[in-house]
């Protein structure tokens, strides 16, 4: 950087976006690794604000917490949101899955969640989708089918669905939210 304008708006430049980085890490504080976008920035401003100790200081704490990193287990002391989020989001997963692998003693026809229907989208590709399957913020009727129709999924069904799959020998079983 020649001129001094440059170099001025190039420190603003890393105070900003440093501001930035610790507001968004507080705002989910789950691992120090979201820090690491702001090595840099601290690498340069060390480099042209402080005297070389400091920079020493700087790369010194952070190889420290890499190697801590392991040892203490990913969010085990600030857990934050996104610790939270990623365990539920597995969870969800995990329902979804045992929901695919889930054994029928009779035809049943089951009223599930929006969302648990989407995952189910998602993660059991054999399942027969129908329009609802398509349509669920809109559309009643049976969204997935088992491949061999044991096991049906629905978000809603009109009075008249619900009869027709009754004298066709379905269960319809709510399943809790």
């Amino acid at each position: 950087l020649d001129s001094p304008i440059e170099r001025d708006a190039s420190m603003v430049f890393e105070l900003f976006s440093l501001g930035t980085i610790a507001i968004l890490y507080l705002l989910v504080p789950l691992d120090p690794g979201y820090l690491i976008p702001a090595l840099p920035l601290v690498i340069s401003l060390c480099a042209r604000i402080a005297p070389p100790g400091w920079l020493v200081a700087a790369l010194l704490a952070a190889s420290l917490e890499t190697l801590a990193q392991p040892l203490v287990g990913a969010g085990r002391i600030v857990p934050g949101r996104l610790v939270f989020e990623v365990r539920e989001r597995q969870r969800l997963v995990d329902e979804a899955h045992s929901e695919a692998a889930r054994l029928v003693s009779q035809p049943t026809v089951f009223l599930a969640s929006r969302s648990l229907v989407h995952r189910l989208v998602v993660l059991a590709p054999s399942f027969t989708r129908e329009p609802a399957a398509w349509k669920p913020f809109w559309a009643p009727g049976v969204a997935l089918w088992s491949p061999d129709r044991r096991r049906g999924y629905a978000v809603d069904l009109t009075p008249e669905e619900g009869a027709a799959l009754r004298s066709q020998g379905y269960t319809i079983v709510k399943l809790a939210p």
